[in-house]
């Protein structure tokens, strides 16, 4: 079933990326227009099936399965709209793209995709990406009790939640955990 207008599995988890971000491939072929002529239907927009082809490669590298934790949802005028699962999903695949562009913006040869340095906001140590069952988190690695969820991130780092505000649910999360270890 296609899910070019609902959401996939839940509302407000769809990713915009720029096709012309991800490839320099032209959106034609040049060498199947000289032989043929116009390619018409088989003559299909290169940079977009290889941008799709690029981001689904990029997230199935760091664990993402195509089908099960994102689909492709649609491509517009040079864009490609991606369908994630949940919000931790989408803040993953948000992390690994954004990484991958940065590198690829700023003439780095992309190896993989290392996560950028993210600090915690309750004592400035670094933090790292972790799942526990199905959940992905960052965990800080000087206090395991320190960690944020990936839409408290994303939704940091697009405008969308205040530092306080995440820094609250931080130190809530904080005392729950804490709790939680004293009774084991």
């Amino acid at each position: 079933m296609a899910y070019e207008v609902r959401d996939w599995k839940a509302p407000g988890c769809s990713l915009t990326l720029k096709t012309d971000k991800l490839s320099d491939r032209e959106t034609f072929s040049a060498e199947i227009n000289e032989k043929y002529g116009e390619g018409g239907g088989l003559n299909a927009n290169y940079r977009t099936v290889e941008a799709l082809a690029l981001a689904a490669n990029l997230l199935g590298e760091e664990g993402l399965k195509y089908g099960q934790d994102f689909v492709f949802k649609t491509s517009g005028l040079d864009e490609i709209i991606l369908d994630f699962a949940d919000k931790d999903k989408l803040g993953q695949a948000d992390i690994i793209i954004s990484d991958y562009l940065f590198k690829k913006a700023n003439n780095r040869k992309p190896q993989g995709t290392k996560k950028p340095a993210i600090k915690c906001l309750l004592c400035g140590a670094e933090m790292k990406l972790e799942t526990y069952d199905t959940t992905s988190y960052f965990q800080c690695q000087q206090d395991e009790t320190h960690r944020m969820s990936l839409s408290e991130w994303s939704d940091f780092q697009h405008g969308g939640e205040s530092k306080e505000k995440v820094r609250k649910a931080m130190l809530e999360r904080r005392t729950n955990l804490q709790a939680q270890l004293i009774q084991k």
